[in-house]
This record gives C-alpha cells, structure tokens and sequence, in this order.
C-alpha cells in the first residue's frame, strides 16, 4: 500500500505454497538464500543494493525516503510508539491463528482486545493520522491492523477490563513477568538503563515487587497502572518531564536520537532498523520459552534452529565493531543483552560464535559500560516463576 501510495511501480513477487498436509515450500526455499538478504526472510524489499526484510525495517526506510516518518520530536515518538504497539498485535494474532487451538485463543484475545482498542482510541484522540494531521509509515500498518480486526466484527467499545490475555499457559506466564511485572530482574529495561548510564543521565530506577508463587501478586504494578499518564501502561516506562513513553524500542530510539546513538547516515540507519528488528524477533522467541511450562521440548526445538540464526547475525556484523559500523549506537546496547543470553543458556552453541564473544568483550571494556557493570549486583535475567533462571 506505501508503495503504491508513493507511486512506486514494483514487482509484487509472491510464493506459492503446495497443498496440506505438506505444504511444499519450495518455491519459496529454492530462492532464500540466493537473492543477497543478510537475514533471507519474508517480505523482501529490493531497490539497487539495497536489500531488507523485517516488516519494520523495511517500513522505516521507505517512511524516510518518501518522507512519511514525522517532522519532529513530537511526531516521532508518536509514531514509535504506536509501531512497536501495533506490532505486539500483530504477533499475537500471528500466533493464534497459526495454532490449533484457535477458537479458543481467539476468545481469549476478544477479552483482552477492547482494552487495547480503547488506550488507542484515546491515544489517536481527534488527530486523523498517528502522528498528528500527517500521514506517516506506521498508518499503514494501523490500518492494516484494525481491518483484521473489523473483519471479526470486533467491539470498539467495552467496560470490561481484563489483565490476563493469554494465548497459552506459556504466553499467560511472560505477559505477567515481561510486560505487566518486571521483578528484581535485569528484563527489558537493562538495555535503557545501560545507555542512560553511558550517557550520563542521572536517573530514578523504579523497580515494582511480584509476590511469591502461586499467586505472584503484581498489585504493587498493577496499582499504579493506570495512573501516571501514559498512553499504552506497561513496563519498562519512561518518563522525562512532558515525555511518557513505553515501549523498549521506543523508549531506545527516542533516547538513540537525543544522544546522537542512532546512526549518522542511510547506511547506518538501515544497518540498526534491520538489525533491531532481527534482535528482537530472537529476543523473544527465546523469552517466550523460559516462561513455557513445555520448556524442555521447546529449548530442544530453539537450539536447533539457534545456530542459524546467529550464523546470519555475526555475518551481518562481520568485522565492525558495532552494529551500524564503527559507530556506537543505540541498538548495541540490545545486541549486548542477547548475546549475554546466549552465552548463559547455550554456551556449547555459544562457543562456536566466538565473534559474539569479542562484542560481548568490546562493549564491556568501554569505560561508562564497565564502571556500571562494576556497581551493579548480579541480577536474574528473568522472573521468578521462570522455568530457566540465572543470574548476570
């Protein structure tokens, strides 16, 4: 839809799948690894020596080139901030539909959705796009989005509230610790605290209790939800004056942007839009795993599937020291916290990376990063009830 908006004319390249039970993907496969991808997935963008996948990355550079990604700090924050909102939804759904267990779980995001749908509506307010009276990348994936959701004649409006959306017993136990209670935990605000202290940014870290098992009460959270002004409440939060952010990648970008941490040119900007989104994507399909009372098929299934994907990612690093070059940049500090993961969990895998040992290595001898590795007690990675857990 952006393309043809822009007035783009491209080559709508589509996959055929066989019939079940196979689903022969061949056609698809045959091409994967040859068409020049650093991460070959689907959807592709190429244009010349560009070449991207990751639905956002690929949104972000056509928003820049086609000036559809804000005109100010205003603008883009809520811009990120309903991306990275959106694409939670989207996820979610992904998932459901693809199990087969649909009809139930579809039932279950019916409860929760109304919610989300309301903190939205009161977030667009009387502004007719996202970012305001301007039309920007991200409309197009909201559109997309709430189309889905029409389709299945959802209600936009609803005095119910729920705080237990799950899409299994797996999803239930990560939506409670990773996005409605982060205990003592390192968890998604690690990485923010890290750049604001690199940066030198004087700052309140508030931490919110959950009470022990079975119950794991998040009433020291939950009690504060709804009450300080943000537009989407979860955790990890951010606020600066006027500024009230959640989000991690919103909250990262916003902060890569005001501390000059985001990247100096195209090149760079696409090298951390691509990168942030593959991180992300593994990110949480090992997240998702710890909190999953099926956690010892499931870890078997990742460390298959792990050693490609870090093949792909430390080729896409090859000699720089960082992500976007030789330039530090916001997106490091998320790749920092990956790899650590990775060190800990699968360190026979691990070991056959040594690259992402160097990075590991690299990051923690600059000299603000060191010093704050040096005051910090080790902490948990992950919330207690956690089916693995240790400390960093």
């Amino acid at each position: 839809m952006l393309l043809t908006f822009a007035g783009v004319d491209f080559v709508d390249k589509r996959y055929e799948f066989g019939p079940g039970p196979e689903f022969d993907r061949n056609d698809w496969l045959d091409e994967k690894h040859n068409l020049g991808l650093d991460f070959p997935n689907l959807p592709y963008y190429i244009e010349d020596d560009v070449k991207l996948t990751q639905t956002i990355a690929i949104l972000r550079y056509l928003g820049r080139k086609y000036k559809l990604d804000g005109q100010n700090e205003q603008e883009w924050q809520r811009i990120e901030l309903c991306e990275q909102q959106f694409m939670d939804f989207v996820r979610a759904m992904v998932r459901m539909v693809y199990d087969t267990d649909f009809e139930k779980l579809k039932l279950q995001m019916l409860e929760k959705l109304p919610v989300d749908l309301e903190l939205f509506s009161n977030f667009l307010g009387d502004h007719p796009f996202v970012s305001g009276t301007k039309l920007s990348y991200v409309d197009f994936l909201t559109y997309e989005c709430l189309r889905n959701f029409l389709l299945e004649k959802i209600s936009f409006i609803t005095t119910t509230r729920s705080e237990d959306f799950a899409l299994s017993d797996g999803e239930k136990r990560i939506i409670k610790c990773l996005r409605d209670g982060l205990l003592d935990i390192r968890g998604l605000g690690h990485p923010i605290r890290m750049l604001l202290t690199y940066v030198g940014v004087d700052f309140v870290d508030k931490r919110y209790q959950i009470g022990p098992g079975p119950e794991f009460d998040r009433s020291d959270w939950l009690n504060e939800k709804f009450n300080l002004g943000l537009d989407f409440p979860n955790l990890p939060y951010y606020i600066e004056g006027d500024i009230k952010l959640t989000q991690s990648i919103a909250i990262l970008r916003y902060l890569g942007r005001k501390y000059n941490l985001d990247g100096q040119n195209e090149q760079e900007w696409r090298r951390i839009a691509l990168c942030e989104q593959q991180i992300v994507d593994l990110f949480w399909a090992m997240a998702r795993i710890f909190y999953d009372p099926n956690f010892e098929k499931l870890k078997l299934d990742l460390f298959a599937k792990l050693p490609d994907d870090l093949k792909f990612l430390t080729e896409f690093l090859g000699d720089h020291p960082f992500v976007a070059g030789t330039n530090l940049s916001y997106i490091d500090f998320l790749v920092y916290e990956y790899f650590v993961r990775v060190k800990l969990f699968a360190p026979e895998i691990f070991a056959k990376f040594p690259s992402m040992n160097s990075f590991i290595n690299r990051f923690e001898s600059i000299p603000k990063i060191s010093a704050f590795i040096k005051q910090q007690e080790p902490q948990f990675l992950n919330a207690r009830l956690a089916q693995w857990n240790v400390k960093y």
